[in-house]
């Protein structure tokens, strides 16, 4: 434990490049409050912005810091700590701490940002050191503001550049597919969003009609949409047959089950592809475009094969949860290859014989003859 001056160093210190580095600023915040006291623990906690939620960032002790990102509700001191709005100190005969512990909230410009609890490894907290943790408690408060205010402005300039840029874009083309196409992309960027639908208001049936949509989606396995097989006869032969499946709106020999797929996918062809290795059956593939009438060629067909046996070597080695970077370029690679508007990547759950839906990718507009998914707002 070092001296209150050399303390006072270390506040400043630890708060120096925050505004720039706040994972660098709260393990420099640990490691000036265990100079500060003696201190067997340390723990700072933020509220989320994206869900308000209280989450451990960091932890440490004299020996070092980690970087984490926990529930804090496990700990019920952290959450009294915000709802207090004070310091207060808790001690082992409590039965809520090991140790006495000073729990301090943070708050900059009367807004809730987080808590900080300090351990000691035995003897109380002098006031002395609870008036300099207190203090750091403060330096850290107004850096994790500042780094939350130099966030918000960098989103906003990279929203407004990426709205410039799209206005750019959508003046230099009067095709309405160019400017949908754009607009779509653009939106996605600038809302960090997975997917974008743009709709015509039909105002008489009070219903929107799809214009255009881009997806670029992924669900763990275990969140994604579910496709029972007994109720989709075409994908049921090719997961349990491996069998692949090629059809458009305009083939003579177009069965009932086939059009009501594509009527269902709102588009005028598909092609399905067993995600299989060795007769080991992963998933399937899917792959649609909105406005090609004839099947996919053979080079289509065949070069996305080749794609798949690299996808299903690749599931059959990783889980799918742990490859969102790696499926998303395989979906990218199989709509080139096929020249489809969109892929759509399924794993197969063997014990329920269903299809989980992992992955769609690409952007497809609708016009012309095409009929465009419908959504009836009455309903």
């Amino acid at each position: 434990m070092g001296t209150h001056f050399e303390g006072l160093g270390l506040l400043q210190e630890a708060t120096r490049n925050a505004a720039v580095d706040l994972p660098q600023m709260l393990r420099r915040t640990i490691e000036a409050a265990c100079y500060i006291a003696d201190v067997d623990s340390a723990i700072i906690a933020l509220i989320n912005n994206q869900d308000g939620t209280l989450r451990i960032r960091a932890r440490g002790t004299e020996d070092g810091s980690v970087l984490v990102s926990e529930d804090a509700h496990h700990l019920p001191y952290l959450v009294a700590g915000l709802q207090k709005g004070i310091p207060f100190v808790l001690s082992p005969a409590e039965e809520t701490v090991a140790r006495p512990t000073l729990v301090i909230p943070l708050f900059a410009q009367g807004e809730a940002l987080g808590v900080m609890a300090i351990s000691s490894q035995g003897d109380p907290f002098t006031p002395s050191e609870q008036t300099m943790l207190t203090g750091l408690s403060t330096y850290l408060a107004a850096a994790v503001a500042s780094a939350a205010q130099i966030e918000r402005t960098r989103t906003t300039s990279r929203e407004l550049s990426m709205l410039i840029e799209a206005s750019n874009a959508i003046a230099s083309s009067l095709d309405l597919g160019s400017v949908l196409q754009t607009t779509t992309r653009h939106l996605m960027r600038a809302t960090q969003a997975h997917w974008c639908i743009i709709a015509d208001w039909d105002r008489e049936n009070n219903r929107l009609l799809t214009l255009g949509e881009h997806r670029d989606a992924y669900w763990p396995v275990a969140a994604g949409r579910v496709i029972d097989l007994t109720a989709s006869p075409i994908r049921e032969k090719a997961v349990h047959g491996g069998k692949v499946y090629n059809f458009s709106i305009r083939d003579e020999g177009l069965n009932g089950q086939q059009r009501m797929l594509l009527e269902a996918l709102g588009v005028q062809r598909v092609l399905g592809l067993p995600i299989q290795h060795e007769g080991r059956l992963v998933g399937l593939v899917e792959l649609a475009n909105i406005h090609a009438h004839m099947p996919y060629s053979h080079s289509q067909r065949n070069r996305s094969i080749r794609q798949v046996l690299d996808l299903a070597t690749y599931l059959l080695t990783h889980q799918p949860s742990d490859g969102s970077d790696y499926l998303r370029q395989a979906a990218h690679n199989l709509v080139a290859e096929a020249a489809a508007d969109w892929a759509t990547l399924y794993y197969w759950d063997r014990d329920s014989d269903t299809l989980v839906r992992l992955l769609e990718y690409g952007s497809g507009i609708w016009a012309g003859e095409v009929t465009a998914p419908v959504y009836d707002l009455d309903a």
